[in-house]
């Protein structure tokens, strides 16, 4: 891999270069100032380099020279690793946040619902409230119906003892009536029995 490709992943991995005051200006074969640049393969993993800036390329050189010594094989073998763990890491990472977003989402849509589920709630009080209210008046105009309706029955039942004695006067008043009836035609009848006393007396 030619160190443009390696320059890009650079640029695309990681920001880190050292500072060209620190590990001296390089001039390629174009009279240029050659770039530092980091390479990125398993073998060469973060190892500095100089490279012409236009490597492989019309009126570029081939110029390239590593800045870093050599790796070690432990390096070699344990970096790659590392860089390995921390993208798997930073994979997992990813996920983890978009689950906790999703989460959060969630969690929003059930505050949301728990909301309106107190709301509701509320409402529900509020008009178990009212019913009440409305239970108790009504109770108020039943107990004050059975009332009126006690008072009417004693009301009627003071009427039907009266009726019983005005029925009691007017069977008295009846059997009198029968006994004048009956003196009257005694009276009658005596007043007919001394009209013929009076009449036989007067022809003798």
């Amino acid at each position: 891999m030619h160190w443009i490709e390696i320059e890009r992943k650079n640029k695309k991995l990681s920001s880190s270069s050292c500072s060209s005051s620190s590990l001296g200006v390089r001039i390629c074969d174009c009279k240029k100032r050659a770039p530092l640049g980091t390479s990125w393969t398993d073998d060469n993993l973060g190892r500095r380099f100089h490279g012409c800036e236009n490597f492989n390329k019309i009126g570029g050189c081939n110029f390239f020279k590593w800045a870093d010594p050599p790796m070690c094989p432990r390096a070699m073998v344990i970096i790659p690793n590392l860089r390995r763990d921390k993208h798997r890491l930073t994979v997992e990472n990813e996920q983890l946040r978009q689950r906790i977003s999703a989460m959060e989402e969630e969690n929003a849509k059930l505050s949301r619902k728990i909301s309106s589920l107190l709301d509701e709630n509320m409402n529900m009080g509020r008009i178990i409230a009212n019913m009440g209210s409305e239970n108790a008046n009504l109770r108020r105009r039943v107990s004050i119906i059975e009332s009126d309706n006690d008072n009417l029955g004693r009301k009627i039942a003071s009427m039907e003892f009266e009726d019983e004695n005005i029925g009691s006067k007017i069977s008295k008043l009846e059997d009198c009536n029968t006994s004048l009836t009956r003196i009257n035609k005694i009276m009658k009848f005596v007043l007919v029995v001394s009209w013929l006393v009076l009449l036989l007396i007067w022809c003798a």
